[in-house]
C-alpha cells in the first residue's frame, strides 16, 4: 500500500511541477510581451516626425520664394510680392499646425513671432513693390517760359512790325507747361495698379494751349508789358525720386531685419525640435534598455522561479524515491531480519536441543547412577559433574535472556557511582583462576588511578570485559592471555580504553564479518577442539557496547590469535560515595526470620525451602 501510494503521490507531484512551469513560462511571456506593445507604443510616439516635416516644408517654401527673389524692376517685385501672398494661408496653415501638435507654451511663442515677422515680411514686399513702382515714374519733366524785357527799341521795331502787317486778331498757341497734381490714391490701389500695369498718377503734367486775343488797341500795352523776348527750357523732377529712394532704402533695411529675425526664429524653431527630437531618441534608447533589462529581468525571474521549482520538486521526487527505496530497503531488511530471525530460531532450538539437552542428559543419568547405590566418592564426583552440567544450562539460559533483553530494548541500566580501578581489578583477578588451570600465561596492564570515580552501569561493564576475557581463555589452548585498561580524558567524560589480546585460535577475515552474529562461533582447525558455548557471548557483547554508545572492534588472523578493542565513554563522577564491587552482604541473625515463598514449580518451591532453611529461616511455601 506504501508503495502503491508514493507511486501515486510522485505521479501528482510530477504533474503539478509541469503545470507550475508551463504557468510560469506563461506568465513570463505575457510580461515580456506587454513590455514589447509598451516599448513599441513608446516607439511609434517617439518616432512621430511631422513637427520637423511640417518646419521643413515651411523653410523650404521660403527658400523656394528666396531663390526667385526680384526686387529690381517694378514688376518683378509685384511678381514676388504676389507669389508670397499666394503661399501665406498655407505657411499660416503649417504654423498652426505646429500650434496644435505643440505642447510647449515657450515655442507657441515663437511660432506667434514667426507669422508677426512673417506678416512685417509681406508688408515690406508690398511697400517695396509700390516705391519701386513710384520710383520708376519718376522724375517727371518739368517745362518753363523764361520772359525778360528788352530795350524800348526793340520794342518799337515789334510795334512798327505788327501795325505794318495790320494785325487785328491773331490766335497764338502758347507752350504753357503746368504742373497738376492728380488724386492722391491708397497703397493698396496703387499695388493693385502696379500689378494690372497702369500708370502711376501720382505726378500729372498737362500741356494746355492758350490764345490770345490781340487787337490793335492792346498792342501797345502788350508791347510795353510783356516779354521782349521769350525763352523755352525743362527740367527733370528729382525731388520726388529722392523721396521714393530714401523711403525704398528704409523699406530694404527693414526687410533685411525681418529676414535676418525670421530666419533666426525659424532656425531656432528647428534646432528646438531637432533637440527634442535627440531627446526623445535618447529617451527611445533609454525605453529600449529598459524594456530589456525589464525582460531580461522578466525572463531571468521566470527562468529562475521556472528552476527552482524544478529543484523543488526534483528534490520532492528524490525524497518521494529516497523514501520508496527507504521503504524497500526497511522491507528488504525485515526480510533479512525475518530469515535471520528464523535462522536464529533454528539455532535456537538446535541450541537448546543439544546445549540444554546434553547437560540435563549428563545429570539425569548421574542421578540414575547415584540411586544404583555408588560409594561416598563416587558420589561427589557425580555430583561435581551435575554442578558442572547445571552451571552450563544455567549459563546459557542466562545468555539467552540477557540476548533477549538487548534485542527487544528492554535492558534496564542501573547507572550508579563507582570506583572503576576497582571494578577492573575484581574482573580480570576473577579469570586468572582459570587461566592457570590452563596454563596460559595471564598478564593484566591496568593503568585506571585507584581514586579514579566514575558514574555508569558497572554490570554492563563487567559484563562486557567478563565475555571477552572469557572468550580469550576459553580458545586458548596454549599461550598467552594479555589484558590493558587506561582510561582517557575527554571533555568531562572519561574514555576507558579496554584490550584483550590472546594466541588462541584466530577468526579468519570471512568469519569477521559475522563473528558479533548471535549463534557464531569459531569453527576449530581439528576435530575435538570445539569449546562449549552457545554462540551469544559477542552478540551480547557487541549488544551492551552499543547500549553504553561505546565503539567494539577486533584485530585478528587466523592461527595467529585476536585481539578485541572496546571503548566506553564514561561519566566523570564528584559524589563521595561509591558502590564497591568488593562489598558482600552483611551477616545477619535470621533465626526468627519468616518468609513466605510462592512458587507454581512445586520441584523449585522444594527446593527454594530447604535452601532457607539452611540459613535457619521459618519457610511457608505456597503452590
Amino acid at each position: 500500500m506504501e508503495s502503491s501510494g508514493s507511486r501515486s503521490s510522485i505521479k501528482y507531484e510530477v504533474i503539478i511541477g509541469y503545470v507550475l512551469v508551463v504557468a510560469i513560462m506563461i506568465v513570463g511571456l505575457l510580461a515580456v510581451y506587454q513590455n514589447l506593445v509598451r516599448f513599441s507604443e513608446t516607439r511609434v510616439r517617439n518616432e512621430d516626425m511631422s513637427e520637423l516635416i511640417i518646419v521643413g516644408n515651411v523653410i523650404n517654401q521660403l527658400y523656394e520664394i528666396e531663390s526667385t527673389q526680384n526686387l529690381y524692376t517694378p514688376e518683378s517685385a509685384a511678381d514676388y510680392f504676389a507669389r508670397y501672398h499666394s503661399l501665406r494661408p498655407e505657411i499660416n496653415a503649417k504654423i498652426n499646425s505646429l500650434k496644435q501638435l505643440s505642447k510647449d507654451t515657450l515655442r507657441v511663442i515663437k511660432l506667434d513671432s514667426i507669422e508677426v515677422l512673417l506678416d512685417e515680411k509681406e508688408e515690406n514686399l508690398r511697400a517695396i513693390a509700390v516705391l519701386l513702382d513710384s520710383i520708376n515714374k519718376t522724375p517727371g519733366i518739368i517745362r518753363e517760359t523764361v520772359s525778360t524785357f528788352v530795350p524800348r527799341n526793340l520794342n518799337d521795331q515789334i510795334k512798327q512790325y505788327m501795325e505794318r502787317k495790320n494785325v487785328v486778331r491773331k490766335s497764338v498757341e502758347e507752350s504753357d507747361t503746368t504742373v497738376v497734381k492728380s488724386e492722391q490714391k491708397g497703397l493698396f490701389k496703387r499695388i493693385g495698379d502696379a500689378i494690372r500695369g497702369k500708370q502711376d498718377s501720382t505726378l500729372i503734367i498737362q500741356n494746355r494751349p492758350s490764345a490770345a486775343d490781340i487787337s490793335r488797341d492792346n498792342i501797345r500795352l502788350a508791347i510795353d508789358t510783356v516779354v521782349n523776348m521769350v525763352r523755352y527750357s525743362e527740367r527733370l523732377n528729382l525731388d520726388s525720386q529722392r523721396k521714393f529712394q530714401a523711403a525704398l532704402l528704409l523699406r530694404q533695411s527693414s526687410m533685411t531685419n525681418t529676414n535676418h529675425l525670421l530666419t533666426a526664429r525659424i532656425d531656432d524653431l528647428l534646432k528646438s525640435i531637432e533637440q527634442e527630437e535627440i531627446n526623445k531618441s535618447i529617451r527611445l534608447i533609454e525605453e529600449k534598455e529598459a524594456t530589456l533589462n525589464r525582460s531580461s529581468k522578466t525572463v531571468l525571474g521566470v527562468t529562475s522561479l521556472a528552476i527552482l521549482i524544478a529543484l523543488v520538486f526534483g528534490l520532492l521526487f528524490l525524497m518521494d524515491i529516497n523514501r520508496s527505496q527507504k521503504y524497500r530497503r526497511r522491507l528488504e531488511e525485515s526480510n533479512v531480519r525475518i530469515n535471520q530471525l528464523l535462522r536464529s530460531r533454528e539455532k535456537l532450538m538446535l541450541s537448546i536441543s543439544h546445549d540444554i539437552k546434553a547437560p540435563m542428559s549428563s545429570i539425569l543419568g548421574y542421578v540414575e547412577l547415584m540411586e544404583s547405590g555408588a560409594d561416598e566418592n563416587t558420589r561427589k564426583t557425580y555430583l561435581k559433574n551435575m554442578k558442572k552440567s547445571g552451571n552450563h544450562v544455567l549459563q546459557l539460559v542466562t545468555n539467552l535472556l540477557d540476548y533477549q533483553k538487548i534485542e527487544s530494548g528492554t535492558w534496564l541500566r542501573k547507572e550508579m557511582n563507582f570506583n572503576l580501578h576497582e571494578l577492573v581489578e575484581n574482573t580480570v583477578n576473577s579469570f586468572k583462576p582459570l587461566a592457570e588451570k590452563k596454563q596460559l600465561e595471564y598478564n593484566v596492564v591496568n593503568k585506571v588511578p585507584g581514586d579514579l570515580l566514575v558514574f555508569g552501569d558497572p554490570f554492563m561493564i563487567r559484563e562486557i570485559y567478563s565475555n571477552l576475557i572469557s572468550n580469550a581463555i576459553k580458545y586458548t589452548l596454549q599461550g598467552t592471555v594479555e589484558v590493558f585498561v587506561e582510561p582517557v580524558n575527554d571533555i568531562g567524560k572519561t574514555i576507558l580504553k579496554f584490550s584483550v589480546r590472546d594466541t588462541g585460535l584466530g577468526i579468519s577475515e570471512e568469519y569477521q564479518e559475522y563473528i558479533f552474529q548471535e549463534f557464531t562461533q569459531i569453527k576449530p582447525d581439528k576435530i575435538g577442539q570445539q569449546e562449549e558455548g552457545s554462540g551469544l557471548g559477542l552478540a551480547i557483547t557487541k549488544g551492551l557496547v552499543d547500549e553504553l554508545g561505546g565503539k567494539i572492534h577486533l584485530r585478528s588472523e587466523r592461527g595467529k590469535g585476536s585481539e578485541f578493542f572496546v571503548d566506553l565513554p564514561l561519566e566523570t563522577s564528584r559524589l563521595t560515595e561509591t558502590w564497591s564491587s568488593g562489598e558482600g552482604c552483611p551477616d545477619f541473625d535470621c533465626e526468627n526470620i519468616s518468609v513466605l515463598a510462592v512458587d507454581d514449580d512445586p520441584i523449585q518451591l522444594t527446593m527454594l525451602a530447604e535452601m532457607l532453611k539452611l540459613k535457619k529461616i521459618n519457610v511457608v511455601t505456597e503452590v
